[in-house]
């Protein structure tokens, strides 16, 4: 089940002059909703001839890091595409996230929720969101800085780990996370922006393999990981305990992957690589994993 994300805009950092071109589309689609107590919703978006899915999002990465924002993560589909970036917590205020949409007719909008009780002027907003989608460019100028950004961020390249190491990563983000002061209720999508849609090839041994009940044979088949590691000077291993404490990571196999499967035993090495593809309370899903050849 692919988690719902909340959508947040930081305000401080989107006040640059806008573009002149897209500025008057922009403005006229700016929308606002919502009681402010509860977190007000704001919304713009332009329409580009001849701009892509993958030129708008690769160049609002660009965007995004000139304005001092983090990457989330870019899932690009068929016709369409979402790039969530982040702004960092404080020690006064919670971090948040923005999720920026773009399709093949050439819009791109930007969707945005503030914390519960922090309070915006709308004009600033408009004008902060407008400027972001004035700096879009169509043709081969518009491609080249999206390669550019793409390469810079590395949202396309898949990342390798250790399987306790990333158990132990995720874990420390979270705690961070729960730990932090400041304006806006604790959201750990904060934290799992930074992974969802991206590729892991994940080293490990197998904890637990999982398969479809006999109603829904083609289901996929589950590997998980074992989480714990070595600890201490002395390399003793970590205690079992461990392995609930931390995040549960997944592999999820698809039925054609069934011979190599059926030959992993418990405990058994095994390198898979496969993209997140969803968090449901402490656990990671990657989906489509397949061994290393």
């Amino acid at each position: 089940m692919r988690l719902m994300m909340k959508t947040t805009v930081l305000l401080g950092l989107l006040t640059l002059p806008v573009a002149a071109g897209a500025a008057g589309t922009c403005e006229e689609n700016f929308k606002t909703s919502g009681d402010p107590r509860n977190g007000a919703a704001f919304s713009t978006s332009v329409t580009i001839p001849g701009l892509s899915v993958r030129s708008a999002l690769g160049q609002m990465q660009k965007i995004a890091l000139d304005d001092k924002f983090e990457i989330g993560n870019e899932d690009i589909r068929d016709k369409d595409g979402t790039l969530t970036i982040l702004q960092k917590s404080t020690f006064t205020n919670r971090g948040f996230l923005i999720y920026i949409d773009a399709n093949a007719d050439g819009q791109v909008g930007i969707n945005s929720r503030l914390n519960r009780d922090q309070v915006a002027k709308p004009e600033d907003i408009r004008m902060g969101m407008c400027s972001m989608l004035g700096r879009l460019k169509t043709g081969p100028e518009g491609e080249a800085i999206a390669n550019a950004a793409r390469e810079k961020t590395g949202v396309e390249k898949v990342q390798s780990y250790k399987a306790h190491d990333l158990a132990k990563e995720l874990a420390r983000a979270v705690n961070s996370e729960l730990a932090k002061r400041g304006e806006g209720a604790v959201d750990l999508n904060r934290v799992y922006a930074k992974y969802l849609n991206k590729r892991f090839r994940i080293d490990g041994q197998v904890a637990r393999k999982g398969e479809p009940s006999t109603l829904f044979p083609n289901l996929p088949l589950e590997i998980e990981w074992i989480t714990t590691g070595i600890k201490g000077l002395l390399g003793g291993k970590e205690d079992a305990f461990m392995q609930r404490a931390r995040p549960i990571i997944i592999c999820e196999l698809q039925q054609e992957q069934r011979e190599y499967f059926d030959s992993l035993r418990i405990e058994d090495w095994a390198t898979l690589s496969g993209k997140v593809t969803s968090f449901e309370g402490n656990v990671m899903t990657l989906e489509n994993c397949r061994p290393d050849a």
